[in-house]
């Protein structure tokens, strides 16, 4: 602990906080960024109970799943991927139950899936 001075008063600060992973912008953070990369590889490989490997050249994405029409809801994936084999990975953490988090990843689920289809 060190002590500092604020407003003069004295305010304890911990030197050895560390923000936890569960808040969203951490988890982007930590898990979203280039250069912890072999963080996120380490992650998807214990949750998919895949070899590391099987992640190798993965590719951090834009995680905006961008409008097709004015009315579209617009989405933001927590961190978005796509492995070497084109596959797309939508990667999020949710620690409070929400109403309506079957239908939101459903919707993220799709709009994923259609962004992927080619002509013909």
């Amino acid at each position: 602990m060190t002590k500092e001075y604020e407003d003069n008063k004295q305010v304890e600060i911990d030197d050895n906080f560390i923000m936890s992973p569960k808040y969203d912008f951490v988890f982007k953070y930590i898990f979203g960024n280039e250069k912890h990369k072999e963080l996120l590889i380490a992650l998807l490989s214990d949750i998919l109970t895949l070899p590391e490997e099987e992640f190798d050249e993965i590719e951090i994405i834009n995680s905006e799943l961008i409008k097709e029409f004015k009315e579209d809801r617009k989405g933001i994936l927590d961190v978005r991927v796509r492995t070497k084999l084109g596959k797309q990975i939508d990667v999020e953490i949710q620690i409070i139950p929400t109403e309506y988090m079957a239908e939101r990843t459903m919707f993220y689920w799709s709009r994923m899936y259609t962004s992927q289809i080619k002509l013909g």
